[in-house]
């Protein structure tokens, strides 16, 4: 991704992201990195990324992200043709809840907090050809909610990590 290193010639470190198959189920494999002798043609890939909208997309599943507050609205099965997530009723992940609502300092928090009709700031972190990820952040006063939606290439699994941080403790 980035190599650590301004020298020419000198060693440097850099990330290596590849999509390896037929691991072993118990011990390692290892892998060996080798100089280009010119510059490599991206390989091929079922993994597709939408340029004008908040798609992600492999040959196993077609993910829909809401463009204002980032949630999943659809998750289609492209095997089966299922749409495993009603997005009209309730995309995936809202957060909603009432906070405590003071905090020692005296600040007051606001009476609820739900992502579902906030403006969220939503990103590219990645884009392909092995993976894409999308970074969405809701803002309040006193928290802050994050998520992050991966697709791998040729996997029927969207990963969804969330992180909460508040800075109002429990009573």
């Amino acid at each position: 991704q980035g190599l650590t290193s301004d020298t020419p010639g000198a060693r440097a470190t850099t990330d290596v992201l590849c999509q390896a198959g037929r691991l072993p189920s118990f011990g390692y494999a290892t892998y060996y990195l080798e100089q280009a002798k010119s510059d490599p043609v991206a390989p091929a890939s079922d993994l597709r990324t939408s340029d004008t909208g908040w798609r992600l997309e492999n040959a196993c599943v077609t993910v829909d992200l809401d463009p204002v507050n980032g949630a999943i609205t659809r998750l289609v099965d492209r095997r089966s043709g299922l749409d495993l997530i009603d997005g009209k009723r309730r995309a995936f992940p809202i957060f909603s809840g009432r906070p405590n609502r003071k905090d020692p300092d005296g600040k007051e928090a606001p009476e609820e907090y739900d992502s579902a009709p906030s403006k969220a700031e939503i990103s590219w972190v990645e884009r392909g050809p092995v993976r894409a990820v999308v970074k969405v952040a809701h803002a309040w006063p006193m928290m802050r909610l994050e998520y992050w939606i991966t697709l791998q290439a040729g996997s029927p699994e969207v990963d969804v990590r969330i992180r909460v941080a508040a800075d109002v403790p429990p009573e």
